[in-house]
Formats: structure tokens, C-alpha cells, sequence
């Protein structure tokens, strides 16, 4: 099932890199906005704040592109996580928050 999905994410990403090795950051809200059910007014006003904020940026590799839409698919579980250690009163540090991602 892992390698299905990986090959859908390739499939989507290729269409939007056109064979580069990078997709934009404005190209990545587009593919999130494509699940979203904002009005396209909304999603016109976000595309536009995307691209405003984002000028300079590298653009994304397909492996951060895979490993966002893993996290997706593992919220849940990184929901629990973040519910315990919230329940021990502790403030997160930017280690453990790391720790909790990969871990998820």
C-alpha cells in the first residue's frame, strides 16, 4: 500500500515540477487547496499571500513533499502525542517537538 501511495504522490508531484526536481510553494497551496472546499475567491486571496510570502524560497523536493502528506496520513497519532505531553504541564522544547514528528 506504501509504494501505491508513494507513486500517487510521484504522479501529482511530476505534474506540477514538469520534470524538475522541485515544485514551488505556490504550486504545493495549489495542491492543498485542491482539497479544501473554500470558495475560489478564498483560495485566490490565498494563492496570492502565498506568493507574496514566498518569493525566495527553494521550492519543494518531492521527498519533503512525501514526507508532509506522511504526516497527514499519521495526524492522529501525532495528536495523541501532543495530547500527553501537554497533560504533563511541561513546555515543549523545539528537540522534542522534532522527536515527536519523526516518531509519528
Amino acid at each position: 500500500m506504501e509504494n501505491l501511495q508513494t507513486e500517487v504522490l510521484e504522479i501529482e508531484f511530476t505534474g506540477f515540477s514538469h520534470s524538475f526536481k522541485t515544485i514551488s510553494d505556490l504550486d504545493f497551496a495549489e495542491i492543498l487547496l485542491r482539497y479544501t472546499d473554500f470558495d475560489r475567491n478564498t483560495k485566490k486571496f490565498i494563492l496570492k499571500r502565498v506568493k507574496r510570502l514566498t518569493d525566495h524560497s527553494d521550492g519543494i523536493t518531492f521527498e519533503q513533499f512525501k514526507h508532509f502528506f506522511e504526516f497527514l496520513n499519521n495526524l492522529e497519532e501525532f495528536s495523541i502525542a501532543m495530547r500527553f505531553h501537554q497533560l504533563s504541564n511541561k513546555p515543549i522544547s523545539q528537540g522534542e517537538y522534532y522527536n515527536i514528528i519523526v516518531f509519528v
